[in-house]
């Protein structure tokens, strides 16, 4: 299936995404937002002001995760996908695709300190596979890269981690995103 509108530039996309994961370590909030609003423009292709009234229905959801409330999560996700889905013509059911994506969150909150991310690395195939109505098999890979990111992503922001080594941390969910950005930019065109 091929997603006329959707071009991705894995570096931009990595950089932006571990830019608002620290942004969101390190409470700012406005960091955080802006990262966000850019990597939909980049990633999606909305203007600014689509991806920040899309991005609305997600924080809603992130909050609703917060709580733990995890219908409601899925309810306020679908609405963003479904705003992704009309923004880019992909081809995919907004409240499965939600679904994937507040199952693969309470999955990372249960194996933070587990570091077997093999299950998340299939959650995360899960949700691609879907959303880019690709077969699952061809985002093994990227999966796991995305779960290992998200191991590097804890291992910077856990307090047992030595100052001197958290960086490296950082640097490593970076490189990760990129070539998790790289491997999905292969298989979808």
């Amino acid at each position: 299936m091929k997603m006329a509108r959707i071009e991705l530039d894995p570096t931009q996309l990595g950089n932006l995404e571990v830019g608002w994961w620290k942004a969101h370590n390190d409470h700012d909030k406005p960091k955080m937002a802006q990262l966000l609003v850019q990597q939909n423009v980049a990633l999606y292709g909305f203007t600014p002001d689509e991806a920040k009234m899309a991005l609305q229905k997600l924080v809603e959801g992130v909050n609703y995760h917060d709580t733990r409330e995890w219908d409601k999560a899925v309810e306020a996700v679908t609405g963003y996908y479904q705003s992704v889905k009309e923004k880019t013509g992909l081809v995919f059911d907004s409240k499965q695709v939600a679904e994937l994506e507040v199952g693969w969150w309470q999955l990372h909150d249960e194996l933070e300190y587990n570091p077997d991310k093999s299950q998340l690395a299939t959650a995360f195939a899960k949700l691609y596979s879907t959303q880019f109505g690709i077969d699952i098999e061809k985002v093994m890979k990227a999966g796991g890269l995305k779960a290992e990111a998200t191991r590097e992503h804890d291992l910077a922001e856990d307090p047992n981690t030595p100052p001197s080594e958290i960086e490296g941390h950082w640097d490593k969910a970076n490189q990760l995103l990129i070539d998790f950005y790289k491997e999905i930019k292969s298989v979808i065109n």
